[in-house]
């Protein structure tokens, strides 16, 4: 969706990735004289960008991280400001906010949401949105289909995935119209 908002002129905006984002966050944690001594400063940066993550998604203003009691609090109030001024002022566009820039007529027709447990305030928001711009959106349960696990253990990631396009190769054979996905943990 990006891209389409991108060759139709809606943004200008360019899209930052998981890796990048959280290089830019041990960056601020870095330079903050209170952090710079940290050993390990990539796992504080993950920590950071996931409580990014999640003030975003519930709609928490940055504003009630500056109220709030605590040198932990205090911190993350800091560098979420510089790294929100970050994102502005380079025209960045991370997961967090992706929500928020999404134009409706990139999302196309119709959008479909299914096996979400509960939405956060960030996706319904995301959803009336979308709306509102005039895409039929639908959100459904997971189908309840008889499920069966199996464990596998192969050598190596490359296997790894090679085995799960056999399995979802197999899975598509001869079926038209079956839909699968693969959820790769990182």
């Amino acid at each position: 969706m990006l891209q389409a908002d991108r060759a139709a002129g809606r943004t200008h905006r360019r899209w930052l990735g998981d890796r990048g984002a959280r290089l830019a966050w041990e960056r601020i944690l870095l330079r903050d004289p209170a952090t710079a001594g940290v050993i390990a400063p990539e796992g504080l940066a993950r920590q950071a960008q996931r409580s990014w993550q999640t003030r975003h998604d519930y709609q928490i203003p940055l504003a009630t991280a500056e109220l709030a009691d605590g040198p932990e609090v205090a911190a993350f109030a800091r560098w979420s400001n510089e790294f929100a001024e970050w994102i502005d002022q380079d025209g960045w566009m991370d997961l967090a906010g992706a929500p928020d820039w999404v134009d409706p007529s990139s999302a196309g027709p119709r959008l479909t949401f299914v096996g979400f447990d509960a939405l956060t305030p960030s996706q319904s928001a995301f959803i009336e949105r979308m709306r509102e711009g005039g895409v039929e959106v639908r959100v459904e349960a997971s189908p309840a289909a008889a499920a069966s696990a199996r464990w596998v253990s192969v050598p190596d990631r490359t296997t790894e995935i090679e085995w799960a396009a056999r399995w979802a190769a197999g899975q598509l054979d001869g079926i038209r119209g079956r839909r699968i996905a693969i959820v790769v943990p990182g």
